[in-house]
């Protein structure tokens, strides 16, 4: 009974306290939440570009251009060398029917009655199996140095570019959750200790009389987790709020190109949460814990 009473005693008076300062407690709470929504909205937006890059790797393929006057020998061997070093389908495409083709589109049909010959190179269309980006690149460039190609076209050369642009800024995104890691606990340091200004003869006194450190801890721990767990759930109501009627409104208009950005799951809402909670818990245990080595020595 007596454990549960100092307990639930604790918790009391950190609720009051937060409450006699409503203005005060309501703008840092909001701080908080703004503060952990902002990464997390970035790193909602990053994973639907990454979704995306992902996507345009998967239908990436490999044009491979032979001059239009190469001999049968010369397409033979062209074939022979991709079958070696391709992984992936590999289709043929002659030149008479790749110059059919284009007689096909209304808009080069005259241009190609009035040729006298067949200008169109050969074409190989390379489809992988694998969709590292990266690895077709290398295949490209070697591809590109056979004396019997005049050009090789990868379409997903600037989709390589994007994936590696979203890898670097999920890194960023990554320092910048660690920085206002560390703003938080210095925000709740900082607060705590101005809570522990306002008590400090109380404290003395229950120091002088045998109070343990555990005792006078306790209600700036609960100080620091109420803030947190606030905190936590204002940022995760932001970030559910922005994507189900911010987000979600330009949605239409992202889905034909691919790019999609998942609703918020329980894992994407909690992590704000549990991450302002455990900061929160860590400055008041070092602000509350700093001030009794002081009046310990």
């Amino acid at each position: 009974m007596n454990w549960f009473y100092s307990r639930s005693s604790a918790f009391s008076d950190s609720v009051c306290r937060l409450l006699k300062q409503p203005v005060t407690s309501i703008l840092h709470i909001l701080g908080m939440g703004i503060a952990l929504s902002i990464p997390m909205g970035c790193y909602m937006l990053l994973d639907g570009a990454d979704q995306f890059s992902r996507k345009l790797n998967n239908t990436s393929q490999l044009n491979v251009f032979i001059a239009a006057d190469s001999s049968d020998k010369t397409i033979k061997l062209a074939e022979k060398q991709l079958t070696e070093l391709f992984d992936g389908e590999i289709t043929f495409i002659d030149q008479d029917d790749g110059l059919k083709q284009l007689s096909k589109n209304s808009e080069f049909s005259e241009l190609v009655k009035n040729l006298d010959t067949n200008p169109i190179p050969h074409l190989f269309v390379l489809t992988p199996l694998d969709s590292d980006a990266k690895k077709l690149t290398d295949v490209a460039q070697t591809i590109e140095n056979w004396s019997f190609v005049e050009e090789v076209s990868f379409d997903a050369k600037w989709a390589l570019k994007l994936e590696s642009f979203v890898n670097l800024s999920k890194i960023l995104v990554m320092m910048v959750v660690l920085l206002i890691g560390l703003g938080f606990v210095a925000s709740i340091f900082t607060n705590i200790q101005l809570q522990i200004t306002i008590r400090k003869d109380e404290i003395e006194i229950a120091r002088i009389v045998g109070a343990t450190g555990r005792f006078i801890r306790r209600p700036f721990l609960y100080y620091g987790f109420i803030q947190g767990l606030l905190g936590g759930l204002c940022a995760a109501l932001i970030i559910f709020f922005s994507v189900k009627f911010g987000l979600n409104a330009i949605q239409p208009m992202l889905e034909p190109l691919g790019f999609y950005i998942r609703d918020p799951d329980l894992v994407t809402l909690s992590s704000p949460l549990l991450f302002s909670v455990g900061l929160s818990l860590l400055g008041a245990w070092l602000s509350s814990n700093n001030h009794l080595k002081k009046i310990d020595y």
